[in-house]
C-alpha cells in the first residue's frame, strides 16, 4: 500500500514541531486545533470525509503530568475519550472508503510501574500517576483498530 496522505495530530506540540520540521514526510497533514479537536468528534469527521488519509501519526494528547495530576476531567477528555473519538472515525473511514488505514499512536513508557526500568512491551501496564493512566486508556481504545503500532516514549 503506498501511503500518500497522512495526518498528525498534534502538531503544535513539542514531538509534532519535530515531525514537521524534519522534512522526512512529502504530505502530511497537520490541522491546527480550531479546525481539527480530537476532543470534538464532529471536527474529526468533516475533516477525514473531506481529507481521506492512508495513516495517521497521533501525537496530540494533554502530556504535562502535573496537569493532567490537578485536571484527570482534562486528561480523560483529551487522552481517553479524543483518541476513542478518532479511533472511531478511522474505523468508520475505513469502512467506508473500504482500504486500512495504519494508525501509530504516541503513548509513554509511565504506563509502567516505573520502579525498574528496561520495560517490554509483554510486562505488565500498571500506571504510577494519572497522566499514565490516561495514556493507558487510550492505548485501549487504539487496540481496536486493526492496523496500529504504540510507541511508548519516555
Amino acid at each position: 500500500m503506498e501511503i500518500k496522505n497522512i495526518l498528525l495530530t498534534g502538531g503544535t506540540g513539542k514531538l509534532g514541531k519535530a515531525i514537521l520540521s524534519s522534512g522526512l514526510f512529502s504530505s502530511l497533514l497537520a490541522p491546527k486545533r480550531e479546525i481539527f479537536d480530537i476532543t470534538k468528534p464532529d471536527t474529526v469527521r468533516k475533516f477525514l470525509e473531506s481529507n481521506p488519509v492512508d495513516a495517521v501519526v497521533h501525537c496530540a494528547a494533554l502530556a504535562r503530568m502535573g496537569e493532567c495530576h490537578q485536571n484527570p476531567v482534562k486528561a480523560i477528555e483529551t487522552n481517553i475519550i479524543g483518541t476513542g473519538n478518532l479511533v472511531n472515525e478511522i474505523i468508520s473511514q475505513e469502512k467506508k472508503l473500504q482500504k486500512k488505514i495504519r494508525f501509530v499512536h504516541i503513548s509513554t513508557d509511565g504506563v509502567y510501574q516505573g520502579t525498574r526500568g528496561h520495560y517490554s512491551e509483554e510486562d505488565a501496564s500498571i500506571p504510577y500517576n494519572r497522566y499514565g493512566w490516561s495514556k493507558l486508556g487510550a492505548e485501549c481504545a487504539v487496540r481496536l483498530l486493526n492496523n496500529f503500532c504504540i510507541i511508548r516514549t519516555s
